[in-house]
């Protein structure tokens, strides 16, 4: 059995009539150049419009999927928030920029290959997932991943596909194939960024959790409210230390990354909006969120991790040392330290957020 998605939730449809001419990509150009953690999934994508003649950058790309202001956490969790999502990135960025896409699912791995090749007959190629990567899969079986090519078999890449609940949100368990098609529009700069922009206030503003976890500004509020929690010393466990660390890694880094690329992507708007106001309001979200990614590097320095890293001042330690109250004191004390940069981080974030509905509620008025 196997079945094709619909190529964009109906439900944020308006959202998502939005692409990047030239004059986007061009504008990309000047988005800092701090690395940008590195999402798979978006990287093939990337490679594939660039195959096409599309180029746009990781800043762009970020902005415009809603990656740039992505937030999640789960306080019995908080290492996992980068598998969540709210919306999926590839759907939002295709409908976007106006390209018909599909995600197929398929219930075996051997119907999942047969449609890759049927996609290869038609020289088209396809984003897979492997395990949490998602490999660009293109004629030939050509397999490219962050950047590195290299060939499979037919059977290499059959072996490597994984079954998931979706691909990049929920859905039925089992195999994906995700294609971009013909492209049907070429929507306007400004439309691109005030999709973009309305994508990244309904992620701050949410009020729903998704898969256990807080979303947005309420996500600052949950890591804020564990990070100054009472507690019994005689209580806490090292798996208790250990499960608040674990997200100063991969998920802290992804988070500051994140909202580089939302800096650049806001600096890249600049000229398109000129409505009275308008200026003002990008003006104000870039020195805002550029403040938010100042707080959350005071932040990271601070917060507790069990992974040694430059700029890291409190490392985890050995459960036998980390189960002295002495040591559970010290560790307390830097997520206490750690939650101050994180307020402001909040604050900084919602002006920021704040100012860029201003830029779209003038738009909208200015369309009535």
């Amino acid at each position: 059995m196997a079945g094709a998605t619909p190529t964009g939730d109906a439900g944020d449809r308006s959202s998502q009539t939005t692409d990047a001419p030239e004059p986007l990509a061009r504008r990309a150009g000047d988005a800092p150049a701090e690395p940008i953690l590195p999402l798979s999934y978006l990287d093939s994508v990337q490679a594939y419009f660039s195959h096409i003649g599309e180029d746009l950058t990781n800043a762009v790309l970020m902005g415009v999927s809603g990656e740039a202001f992505r937030l999640f956490y789960d306080r019995a969790n908080p290492g996992r928030s980068g598998s969540v999502f709210l919306h999926n990135p590839l759907r939002a960025l295709c409908g976007a920029l106006g390209y018909n896409h599909t995600i197929e699912f398929h219930e075996t791995r051997e119907e999942a290959m047969d449609a890759v090749m049927a996609h290869h007959d038609e020289d088209r190629p396809v984003i897979l997932q492997f395990g949490d990567e998602f490999p660009l899969l293109s004629p030939g079986l050509r397999v490219r991943l962050l950047g590195k090519e290299d060939h499979m078999t037919r059977a290499e890449v059959e072996a490597s596909m994984a079954a998931t609940e979706g691909y990049l949100e929920l859905g039925l368990y089992g195999y994906y194939v995700f294609s971009i098609g013909e492209r049907d529009r070429e929507p306007k700069p400004e439309q691109v960024y005030r999709g973009a922009f309305r994508r990244a206030r309904k992620i701050a503003r949410a009020e729903r959790r998704v898969r256990g976890c807080a979303v947005g500004l309420l996500a600052y509020d949950s890591m804020i409210g564990v990070l100054r929690a009472k507690r019994d010393l005689s209580r806490v466990t090292y798996a208790e230390l250990a499960r608040i660390a674990d997200w100063n890694g991969a998920s802290s880094q992804q988070l500051i990354d994140s909202r580089r690329a939302g800096v650049g992507f806001l600096q890249s708007a600049e000229g398109i909006f000129e409505e009275e106001g308008q200026p003002e309001a990008l003006a104000g979200a870039i020195k805002f969120l550029t403040e938010t990614v100042g707080q959350l590097e005071s932040a990271l320095h601070r917060h507790p991790s069990r992974i040694s890293r430059s700029g890291v001042r409190f490392v985890l330690a050995a459960e036998e040392d980390a189960s002295r109250r002495s040591y559970m004191r010290k560790f307390f004390r830097a997520c206490q330290s750690a939650s101050k940069p994180l307020e402001r981080a909040h604050d900084s974030e919602r002006k920021s957020i704040d100012d860029i509905q201003r830029i779209i509620n003038i738009s909208e008025k200015t369309r009535m």
